[in-house]
């Protein structure tokens, strides 16, 4: 079964869901790690993450940058503990709060072990993208491109994306998914347990 749950930081106050005690050993094979989520603003980062753990514990709104912080939420299951971890949405700041949310955001690269980049059908590689990209080429971990809102695909544009941004070399994987519809979901969640490391759980 199953267990999911949200933490903060040490220094917030911390809110946690557990179904049944998780044990701090782990078995041989067990993997467990962190994950970071990142992409543009609006593109569905708490809405997947919300589909994946099952019930809402995070912000999702159509307004711009409504996950402010960095937010853990923990996932466990007999063969994995994932600790996901959402960060603000990357835009181009124009005043100083949004550059400390831009800072926020690349900061939270530093203790992931598989990160998880989202975009939408947008059939050509966007500039932002490759910026984005460009800033995180010195990190050594694996980068899953999710292509996100593909129900609202039209015609060959989920093809037409997935094909441009094949080409840049940077993917381990890319996986199509609608988190709206809880589309591809698990072929995510299984993906990236198998890039996170042998490890004991984190969290209790």
């Amino acid at each position: 079964m199953a267990q999911s749950g949200i933490t903060n930081p040490p220094d917030n106050s911390a809110f946690n869901q557990q179904e049944t005690p998780v044990g701090e050993q782990a078995q041989q094979g067990f993997r467990a790690g962190y994950v970071g989520v990142f992409g543009r603003t609006n593109v569905g980062k708490s809405t997947f993450l919300n589909a994946v753990m099952g019930r809402k514990l995070l912000i999702a709104s159509s307004k711009p940058q409504a996950t402010r912080n960095r937010v853990r939420c923990i996932l466990t299951r007999e063969d994995a503990q994932v600790v996901f971890v959402d960060t603000p949405g990357l835009h181009r700041p124009k005043n100083k709060l949004g550059r400390q949310l831009v800072r926020e955001a690349y900061r939270g690269l530093r203790e992931i072990d598989v990160l998880l980049y989202m975009i939408e059908p947008w059939v050509n590689v966007q500039p932002f993208d490759l910026e984005a990209l460009d800033r995180i080429e010195n990190q050594d971990l694996p980068i899953i491109l999710l292509v996100n809102k593909i129900d609202t695909a039209k015609g060959n544009a989920l093809e037409e994306t997935l094909l441009a941004y094949a080409q840049i070399d940077r993917f381990a994987e890319l996986i199509p998914i609608s988190a709206t519809r809880r589309s591809g979901l698990d072929d995510v969640v299984s993906t990236v347990i198998s890039y996170l490391p042998e490890h004991a759980t984190i969290f209790p």
